[in-house]
């Protein structure tokens, strides 16, 4: 199950924009509040695993946009855990739908120490545009023992 904030149109973009591109990080403030009443309203208690980028990715901006905005929910209270970790720096923008929705680009496995004691666990991502990233990460959560992987995004694309 995906909760969105909203669609990728309009200032929810602009704002998400700022933060993904500009790196402002004020818009996490922002934008963790409004995933944080999703959260609470569907999924209080579970915890949240935030989809990590690829590491070119925060090298050419400087910030991993996904963990400022747990960040924020983890300094509400929300528990963050981190436990999954991107090989490979292909980004998907640069694939097509049906190589998306295969998952090309998508390597992902847990951390070396990380373990899941578990039964359900929220992903918390940016963007979703064909789930391919949100179902490769829940691949690897359940494969870890999570039972059941939900999934929160500011956009919907």
């Amino acid at each position: 199950m995906l909760r969105t904030v909203g669609n990728w149109s309009g200032p929810l973009r602009e704002w998400l924009s700022a933060l993904k591109y500009g790196g402002d990080t004020r818009m996490a403030c922002w934008l963790s509040d409004k995933l944080l009443e999703i959260y609470s309203e569907n999924w209080a208690g579970i915890p949240i695993v935030p989809v990590p980028p690829r590491k070119a990715r925060i090298f050419y901006s400087g910030i991993d946009p996904v963990n400022e905005m747990a960040c924020w929910m983890e300094k509400k209270g929300i528990q963050v855990l981190r436990l999954l970790k991107r090989k490979g720096n292909q980004t998907q923008k640069s694939l097509n739908r049906d190589e998306r929705l295969q998952a090309l680009a998508l390597k992902y496995e847990l951390k070396s120490k990380a373990n899941s004691t578990y039964n359900e666990t929220v992903l918390l991502d940016d963007v979703s545009t064909t789930g391919a990233t949100l179902n490769a990460c829940a691949r690897v959560l359940k494969s870890a023992g999570v039972q059941r992987v939900y999934a929160l995004a500011v956009c919907k694309d």
